[in-house]
């Protein structure tokens, strides 16, 4: 995951007012999309953090399928897109 992404994430989650236990879980949509959802972590789960922020939390199991994938912050003019890409 890149800096920007997990920035982006951070002010996503202040912008939304969320608690301070909550994250943004990534899920596995049936179309083979990917979604966020707002969360609190659960055993298991990969975490990612923004200082003492936790920002993302990936299952297991969709963390397993993810590898060599990662999200990142496409620049744009309404701040960017997230999206996951192939790691370099």
């Amino acid at each position: 995951m890149t800096d920007e992404a997990t920035q982006a994430l951070s002010e996503i989650l202040e912008d939304a007012g969320s608690a301070d236990d909550q994250a943004l879980r990534l899920v596995a949509e049936e179309d083979g999309r990917y979604s966020f959802a707002l969360d609190e972590p659960r055993d298991g789960d990969q975490v990612v953090a923004d200082g003492e922020r936790s920002v993302l939390l990936i299952a297991d199991d969709l963390a397993a399928s993810l590898d060599g994938i990662r999200l990142e912050l496409t620049p744009g003019v309404d701040g960017g897109e997230l999206r996951l890409a192939p790691a370099s």
